[in-house]
């Protein structure tokens, strides 16, 4: 970013002004941070005889895959350093205190498309729901960081507990710990017993570092509407003619939940799912080779069956799905349109009944 000054009147003699970057603190969301968004510096311009502009550069940094609001930072003339010069600045500055010099200031604006600097030739597709479901999900784990992945191991831990942990202990305990002809034992049942106080405690921690970690509304429904709200404010006078105030309201609430709900929320799921549905064809696979084994080597293709069924039951689900979703999507939009103009009716409703007191239910 080049920061611009002006030197006014007689511009005699050398003048040195110091410039600094600070951060705004009215800002709140839209604050841009030093290391983040910018490099701090202390600058000291120079302003020959008789010269009348100096410019020096503010470093901004590149951001990651995430999309960002618009945000600032401030640029303040401190003093001057040396030489014969008031400092003022233009209508749109301020000062920060009385003891401060006048501040302008710096705006980041965010042009890269949502989400996650998704290339145009992608929007423009035929596959773009599948496009804008992959960079989406590529955005909020870049967004997320270390908290996704912490979610994301509390979750897959619950299918190894249920499937894996608790199946093998209770078949253990009646074929191996508890049975005098396979010298059972009562330490045998207790080192099974403490397996599975130990995998039911990793299962609740799991559950307590999900809870703190996955940011379903701090960290994302509370982040899109931000992302509205920075955009709305940030758009010229022509542009809020583009689309109906309704239409931003809608998608602040139902699209942002949508989002957040049938996406984000479903990655977790989905890999949960997926990691429970392959440690579920891992244990029947072992308990049809133990069957087998149990019964002296007689492969009885029946124990194999349940196995059969669902890696045929789970290529067909995912393909019909495949097919329906240009369908779907087609559902989908005819009920957001609906739902946005029920949207629209309604709050106008509540905002001007109290005018309409007077009138009776027919008119």
């Amino acid at each position: 970013a080049t920061v611009k000054l002006r030197r006014h009147g007689p511009r005699s003699g050398l003048v040195v002004v110091r410039a600094v970057t600070t951060k705004s603190p009215g800002a709140a969301g839209f604050q841009a941070r030093p290391g983040e968004d910018y490099v701090h510096s202390e600058t000291e311009v120079r302003f020959e005889d008789g010269q009348s502009e100096a410019t020096f550069d503010i470093e901004l940094l590149p951001t990651d895959a995430t999309w960002l609001p618009t945000r600032w930072f401030l640029v303040e003339l401190k003093e001057v350093v040396s030489g014969q010069a008031t400092l003022g600045g233009p209508t749109l500055a301020h000062w920060l205190d009385p003891c401060g010099g006048p501040v302008a200031r710096v705006y980041i604006i965010q042009d890269d498309t949502f989400p996650s600097k998704i290339p145009e030739e992608r929007l423009r597709s035929e596959k773009v729901d599948l496009w804008v479901l992959y960079y989406y999900i590529m955005e909020r784990v870049k967004s997320r960081g270390k908290k996704f992945w912490k979610s994301l191991g509390g979750y897959c831990y619950e299918p190894v507990h249920m499937v894996v942990v608790t199946p093998l202990v209770q078949s253990y305990i009646l074929d191996w710990a508890a049975d005098p002809r396979e010298g059972g034992s009562y330490s045998r049942i207790l080192i099974l017993a403490c397996i599975q106080l130990l995998s039911t405690f990793l299962m609740r921690w799991g559950d307590y570092v999900q809870t703190n970690n996955r940011g379903r509304t701090g960290g994302c429904r509370q982040v899109h509407r931000i992302q509205l709200l920075s955009k709305l404010l940030m758009m010229d006078h022509a542009q809020h003619y583009t689309y109906p105030g309704s239409h931003w309201f809608y998608a602040a609430l139902n699209n942002v939940e949508s989002m957040v709900s049938d996406c984000y929320w479903q990655i977790y799921i989905g890999m949960q799912s997926l990691v429970g549905l392959m440690l579920c064809l891992l244990v029947l696979l072992w308990k049809a080779w133990y069957k087998n084994h149990s019964t002296g080597g007689y492969l009885d293709l029946s124990n194999f069956f349940p196995v059969i069924f669902m890696f045929l039951l789970l290529p067909t689900a995912f393909l019909v799905n495949f097919l329906r979703r240009k369908q779907l999507t087609r559902y989908l939009e005819e009920r957001m349109d609906g739902e946005q103009q029920w949207v629209e009716v309604f709050a106008w409703l509540a905002e001007n009944a109290r005018r309409m007191y007077c009138f009776g239910v027919a008119e």
